[in-house]
């Protein structure tokens, strides 16, 4: 009975922790546009029509990127990231937050137009999604997820043309971290 106790009350517990969370993206996403791309339902700010437009197209482009070399993975992206993905201005890069499910693009990434680095980050993210129930507490369990996670990236970037500079740099990125978790030790 201490054992269904204990359970109850770390559910309690983190609960609690995410409310506050959940409430700030709740009301953060009532302040978008609502836009849902091949079934990956995206939350765009809704700030000036130009900038709304240069978002909408790079986030649609990054789908079809996505769905025309990998159309499996972006079924398993919908099912991972099913909370959403959030773009926000002020970060940096993107965030999967995995108390809360919700998977964050930086605005400004969006607004240069990049294609393909927003479906990379669409990518990498779901895979740390993916893993939401793996522990990451210690500094060599949150590289290995990060090789995992860039590693996902390798996989879909070999399955496009012309993917020799991307590779490359996808592969010396994982050297990197694998270097950092050996450090670390």
């Amino acid at each position: 009975m201490s054992a269904q106790f204990s359970q109850i009350a770390e559910r309690i517990r983190s609960g609690i922790r995410t409310l506050p969370k959940r409430t700030v993206f709740a009301i953060y996403r009532m302040g978008c546009a609502r836009l849902d791309v091949s079934g990956l339902v995206f939350f765009l700010p809704a700030g000036n029509r130009h900038e709304f437009e240069r978002s909408e197209t790079c986030v649609k482009e990054a789908v079809w990127i996505i769905n025309r070399f990998d159309p499996l993975r972006l079924q398993r992206i919908r099912r991972d990231l099913s909370n959403g993905i959030v773009v926000v201005p002020g970060t940096s890069g993107a965030h999967y937050l995995r108390d809360i499910g919700i998977c964050i693009l930086n605005l400004k990434r969006l607004r240069e137009g990049n294609h393909l680095s927003t479906a990379l980050s669409i990518v990498h993210e779901a895979a740390h999604a993916r893993m939401r129930c793996v522990p990451n507490s210690t500094p060599e369990e949150r590289a290995r997820m990060e090789r995992i996670c860039i590693g996902a990236e390798i996989a879909f970037v070999s399955r496009l043309p012309d993917n020799r500079r991307a590779l490359e740099n996808l592969r010396r990125m994982q050297a990197e971290t694998v270097a950092r978790s050996f450090e670390v030790t």
